[in-house]
């Protein structure tokens, strides 16, 4: 009896034992999967206020906002600070509505299709300015699935949600006898219907001040919607859009231009005229005598007001413009940006007249300037609402009602780009119900199942900047296809098959793909398929589509995204059709709309870009080199054995532009003759100071990340190479935020110091990112920041997309796991890791010793794992040694 009670309570100690053991490991198991706890979308909205090398032309701003929905969303809804492209800034005080958005997170581009919600209760206000209320970011919760604010001025809390194409939006009310909603198009006006038996509005936004787009399409590119209210509407109307066809009334005389041949509007003007309006598009020069690039225009002009009251100035640019009433500056955007509007309104007087001024510069691709005046409108009530019922274009919709304490009222908005038709399908599609925490718990879930994919060991804020940064990039390139079919920007028709947009591809083929490779493997082929439907559509894949085609940045990387996909095994799209597209790259000017590779007919015949004939020389050839170097290994995976030798050969172009006096990039006339050393037209980022110059010529003469021992040797070899380096990174020449050099932390691996790479690199990793809204040193470039420090904080870089291979890093963290497509696990492990502890020791694979300082693809998609130890000094052997570092460019990788 002693002896069954002894062992019945030796079994229920190992049952407490276990049970507890269960418990831990399903409470391990609860937040291992609900990643999106640690992420702060507000990281970034701030000026990045720590160290930064820069060039004035840049600022350290993530351009980033908190938006919400899934991932690769068509559309995102945010709150909204500012009528600006980019929605929300943490500097600004108050919140003007809440915005369903396109803007591509984190990139210097412009907004289109937007629409933006605003409660309010009161005295109706329906401009973005008068509406706006005081908010407290003590108050605000912005996650990935979910956003929520208190709207100070009105005693209002705003809670958001979305999907993919459809969001949810639910406001709190107090009591009040006039509550209200306000729907406009931030960026210019709109069109709005309103059926008040369904309590609905639906209509569509259209893209004024949008780069591209008509010209391209055939039509301005829309985003249509389906709004549905969850309490019937007592009172509506229509706010009247601005009518600015009498323009060219108000100024009989018209515009004096006097145009130059810089930026600016310095010396005497290269050309006089005058024009009766301004109402450009300049896809090349504006005049024969003036430039195609690089130019400035000052208009001048006479308005002679034909009635009193309220007249609002809108102003469409592409890049820098500035507008002055009566010499007073009124509008400043003196700023390198995309196409977009500004306004400005003021009261005027009948028959008197006011002094206009408008300067503009343009810096590379297509110019825009549109100058409007809108006189007061004069439209009573009756004849506003009759409007709203029968549908009108115009600048807002409003709507009013009671509502009693704590009321909720919710809206469901459904969009598309095909039409209102599309836009209710995919609303009732994706939120067939008014249950808002059903649609923020699915949100949440579909999050959570992305980023569970890499879990680490670490710090609470360290998961906060890195869970942050890894649903950063999982956004963009977004997918706006639609029931299989989408409105595609390059020939303005309806298509089918697959689309994705907002490719950053300059900036993201770096980092950014990589990542998508191993994380999203089946969406890659999804992307690669929706740029040769871009192909197929409009001729050309494109370099940076916003939607439709643009000029923006140099080389023509999509090539670096499909080699880098083909040689890593994703091949479930048209793979000829997919190396046709990229010899045409290689070989074929671009059209009048859309450039391609400027020079490459120069570029093929001399080696180089000739600096005397195109801008952005420099960084042109090197670029065209390296995505030489992507067909060069596309054509050898596929056996095409005589196009891999004649692009391998192109590859070393990139040499011809190395000055062998200075070491550096240097200008290269077509007759072959070098430039000053300090001539800055290789590159519009090189003017200005002599420090923005020579940081600019340092940053790009480290491009040939497919050929570093090549590079070296032309310097004269390793050690001057390392010293190059050195000096580089000790004088402040790199900043972490310039994609030109991102790769240039893991330059010494190549040359035998791969102990400088991992100090380097976790220096650059502690010192740039934080977890507060200041927390991006530098522009999101839709993915490309925070895929360099996903990857660089796991221990490993991707340093030459379209080679099968990693560079090996230092790991920040104790343990990395990556959950890969074929169900096998990657493991990173660091044994005496710390702050200090930042020098790899030794290392093995799978327990087998590992002496190189980088990885192959195929390593990683085994299932291996790989461990290092660490210590606070650093082994000079370790990587060091010739056989154990990364073979030349003219050689396969060999695992």
């Amino acid at each position: 009896m002693k002896k069954n009670k002894y062992l019945f309570s030796f079994c229920a100690l190992v049952l407490w034992i276990v049970s507890c053991e269960t418990k831990n490991q399903q409470e391990d198991d609860v937040t291992a999967k609900d990643q999106i706890q640690h992420i702060d979308t507000r990281i970034g909205t701030k000026s990045w206020s720590g160290k930064s090398t820069l060039s004035q032309a840049e600022l350290p701003q993530g351009h980033v906002y908190p938006g919400v929905g899934l991932p690769f969303a068509m559309t995102q809804i945010t709150p909204q600070t500012t009528t600006k492209d980019i929605p929300y800034w943490w500097e600004n005080e108050k919140i003007q509505g809440f915005r369903s958005t396109h803007y591509p997170n984190g990139a210097s581009m412009s907004e289109y299709g937007s629409l933006t919600i605003m409660p309010l209760v009161g005295e109706l206000k329906t401009t973005p300015e008068d509406r706006a209320s005081s908010f407290s970011h003590g108050s605000e919760l912005a996650q990935p699935h979910y956003y929520s604010i208190i709207l100070d001025d009105y005693d209002i809390k705003a809670e958001l949600t979305a999907v993919s194409k459809a969001k949810f939006l639910q406001f709190t009310f107090p009591k009040s006898n006039a509550s209200h909603i306000v729907i406009d198009n931030p960026m210019a006006h709109g069109y709005f219907r309103v059926n008040p038996e369904k309590n609905e509005i639906e209509g569509y936004t259209d893209n004024t001040g949008r780069k591209g787009n008509k010209g391209y399409t055939g039509r301005e590119f829309a985003s249509y919607f389906v709004a549905k209210f969850s309490k019937p509407f007592e009172d509506f109307a229509l706010v009247a859009k601005p009518d600015l066809s009498s323009t060219i009334e108000l100024f009989p005389d018209g515009f004096r231009g006097e145009f130059y041949n810089n930026m600016e509007l310095s010396g005497k003007p290269n050309l006089q005229r005058i024009d009766s309006s301004i109402d450009f598009e300049w896809s090349g020069a504006p005049a024969s005598t003036i430039n195609t690039d690089l130019f400035s225009v000052r208009y001048t002009g006479e308005l002679i007001a034909k009635q009193s009251g309220q007249h609002t100035f809108y102003v469409t640019s592409d890049d820098g413009v500035r507008l002055f009433v009566n010499d007073t500056l009124v509008i400043d955007s003196w700023v390198n940006r995309g196409a977009t509007t500004d306004d400005f309104s003021m009261n005027l007087k009948a028959g008197e007249s006011y002094k206009i001024k408008i300067e503009y510069y343009d810096y590379y691709g297509g110019g825009t300037l549109k100058f409007g005046c809108a006189q007061p409108a004069s439209l009573n009530a009756s004849k506003l609402m009759q409007m709203a019922i029968n549908g009108a274009e115009a600048s807002a919709v409003h709507v009013s009602f009671k509502t009693e304490e704590d009321e909720k009222v919710q809206v469901k908005i459904g969009t598309s780009f095909i039409n209102i038709a599309q836009a209710r399908k995919n609303l009732e599609s994706e939120i067939n119900h008014w249950d808002f925490e059903k649609t923020a718990q699915a949100t949440k879930e579909a999050w959570n199942k992305a980023l569970e994919k890499i879990q680490i060991e670490g710090s609470e804020d360290q998961k906060k900047i890195f869970y942050t940064a890894l649903q950063r990039s999982l956004l963009l390139p977004r997918n706006i296809t639609e029931d299989g079919y989408h409105y595609s920007a390059f020939n303005g028709k309806v298509m089918p098959g697959m689309m994705y947009t907002d490719f950053s591809i300059w900036d993201t083929f770096r980092s950014e793909h990589p990542l998508l490779i191993l994380l999203e493997p089946e969406r890659v082929s999804e992307m690669i398929t929706a740029l040769l439907n871009s192909y197929d559509e409009g001729g050309w894949m494109p370099k940076w589509p916003s939607p439709g085609y643009s000029n923006i940045m140099h080389g023509t990387h999509a090539d670096a995204v499909v080699a880098d996909a083909y040689i890593k095994g994703i091949r479930d799209y048209d793979t000829e059709k997919a190396f046709g597209a990229m010899l045409k790259n290689g070989t074929t000017p671009g059209t009048g709309h859309y450039v391609a590779r400027v020079g490459i007919i120069d570029y093929q015949k001399l080696g180089y870009v000739p600096t005397d004939r195109y801008g952005e020389s420099a960084i042109r050839t090197l670029e065209f080199a390296y995505d030489d170097y992507c067909i060069a290994q596309m054509a050898n995976a596929m056996g095409k054995e005589a196009v891999y030798k004649e692009y391998i050969k192109r590859s070393l172009y990139y040499i011809n532009f190395l000055d062998p006096e200075t070491k550096l990039v240097r200008g290269r006339n077509a007759d072959g003759s070098w430039r000053s050393a300090t001539d800055p037209s290789i590159s519009g980022w090189a003017y200005g100071s002599d420090k923005d110059r020579e940081n600019y010529f340092r940053n790009i003469t480290l491009f040939a990340p497919h050929d570093v021992q090549g590079l070296a040797n032309f310097m004269g070899g390793d050690e001057v190479l390392e010293a190059y380096l050195d000096h580089f990174f000790e004088n402040d020449f790199y900043y972490v935020g310039d994609e030109y050099s991102m790769h240039s932390p893991y330059l010494y691996n190549y040359i035998g110091a791969p102990w400088k790479t991992q100090k380097l690199i976790r220096t650059l990793l502690n010192e740039n990112f934080s977890s507060g809204p200041g927390g991006l040193p530098g522009n999101e470039d839709c993915g490309q920041m925070s895929s360099w420090y996903i990857f660089g904080s796991m221990g490993f870089y991707p340093t030459c997309p379209g080679s099968p291979t990693y560079q090996i890093g230092s790991p920040m963290f104790d343990k990395v796991s990556l959950k890969l497509s074929n169900g096998k696990q990657f493991t990173i492990i660091a044994h005496n890791n710390s702050q200090e502890n930042v020098y790899i020791q030794s290392a093995t694979l799978n327990g087998k010793s590992y002496t190189k300082s980088w990885i192959h693809h195929d390593d990683i998609m085994a299932g291996s794992t790989l461990e290092f130890e660490m210590g606070p000094k650093p082994n000079k052997e370790w990587g060091a040694k010739l056989e154990n570092r990364h073979e030349s460019v003219s050689k396969p990788i060999s695992n």
